[in-house]
C-alpha cells in the first residue's frame, strides 16, 4: 500500500472513530486524545489530519452532508422549480441534522462565524436555486435575491428545529415550503 493510501486510510479511520465517539459521548466530552487512542494512532497523527477538534467535527459531518446532498440531487429533475427543489433538499438535510441534533448544534456553534468547509456547499446550493429561478423566467437580480431568501428561511427553521426536540422533518419542510410560497406570492414587490 502506498504512503498516500495509508494516509487516506488513517484519515477515514479517524473520521469513523470520531463520529462514533461524538455520537456516544457528545462532542464536548470527547477528547482528541480519546480519538487517537481508539484509532490506534498518536495524538500528533490526529492533529496532522485535523488541526483541532472543531475541524474534525466539521469533517465528520461534512462527509455525511455531501452524501445527503448527492442522494437528494439524484431525485430532483433538472426542470423542477426552485421551491420544489428546495423542499427535496431540505427534507434530506433536515433529516440528517435532526437525526443528530446535539452534533448539529455543536457544528453550528463552532462554525457559524468561521470560514468553514461548508462555504462551498452553501455557494453551490444558492447558485442552483438561483439557476432554477432563472430557468423559470425570473431575471438575474431577482433570482439571486429569491435564492438568498430561501436559504435564509432554511437556516432559520433549522436553528429553531435543532433547539426544539419535538420538531419533525415533515413539520420543518412544511414550514419552509409555506415561507417560500409566501416569498413567491410577494415576489412582485420591488427588490432593493
Amino acid at each position: 500500500m502506498s504512503r498516500a493510501q495509508q494516509k487516506q486510510q488513517t484519515r477515514l479511520r479517524l473520521l469513523e472513530v470520531a463520529r462514533d465517539l461524538f455520537n456516544r459521548q457528545g462532542f464536548a466530552q470527547t477528547t482528541t486524545r480519546e480519538v487517537a487512542h481508539a484509532s490506534g494512532v498518536s495524538i500528533g497523527t490526529v492533529f496532522a489530519h485535523f488541526p483541532n477538534k472543531q475541524i474534525l467535527l466539521q469533517a465528520v459531518l461534512y462527509e455525511g452532508i455531501e452524501q445527503v446532498l448527492a442522494s437528494a440531487a439524484e431525485t430532483i429533475a433538472p426542470e423542477v422549480d426552485a421551491i420544489s427543489a428546495m423542499d427535496a433538499y431540505a427534507e434530506a438535510l433536515f433529516g440528517f441534522y435532526l437525526s443528530q441534533r446535539a452534533l448539529s448544534r455543536d457544528l453550528l456553534q463552532y462554525s457559524l462565524f468561521a470560514q468553514s468547509a461548508f462555504a462551498t456547499q452553501l455557494r453551490d446550493f444558492g447558485r442552483e436555486l438561483d439557476e432554477r429561478w432563472r430557468a423559470s423566467g425570473v431575471d438575474k437580480q431577482r433570482s439571486s435575491k429569491l435564492a438568498e431568501a430561501m436559504l435564509s428561511h432554511y437556516f432559520f427553521i433549522l436553528l429553531q428545529a435543532l433547539n426544539d426536540s419535538r420538531s419533525t422533518v415533515s413539520e420543518c419542510v412544511e414550514r419552509l415550503h409555506t415561507l417560500n410560497e409566501l416569498l413567491v406570492d410577494n415576489a412582485a414587490l420591488p427588490l432593493r
